[in-house]
């Protein structure tokens, strides 16, 4: 529970950093720390997509930041690749 808490403290008082960032009015590399704690505190939130973009964001800037995981396409989402178009129809016919 207290690491929830301070999870929504941190991502209420960094997230000035996160949306700075994404608006191209500060490089990633000048806050590397800032974002690498803001990026734990979104993990710990369960957004996982901004930690994702804080982390491409700081493997961009060169710097070398945990890594982060992408999590697994869901095999009934979109996103999953499908394994029937690698058939051709000639052979799926036969």
């Amino acid at each position: 529970m207290a690491e929830v808490r301070n999870a929504e403290f941190t991502a209420t008082a960094l997230g000035c950093f996160y949306v700075l960032v994404a608006e191209g009015k500060l490089e990633p590399q000048k806050v590397a720390g800032t974002l690498a704690i803001l990026g734990k505190a979104y993990l710990t939130l369960g957004n996982e997509n901004r930690a994702y973009q804080i982390y491409e964001w700081l493997v961009g800037s060169g710097h070398r930041a945990h890594r982060v995981p992408r999590p697994a396409p869901d095999p009934g989402g979109p996103d999953y690749p499908n394994v029937g178009s690698l058939t051709s129809p000639q052979t799926a016919t036969k």
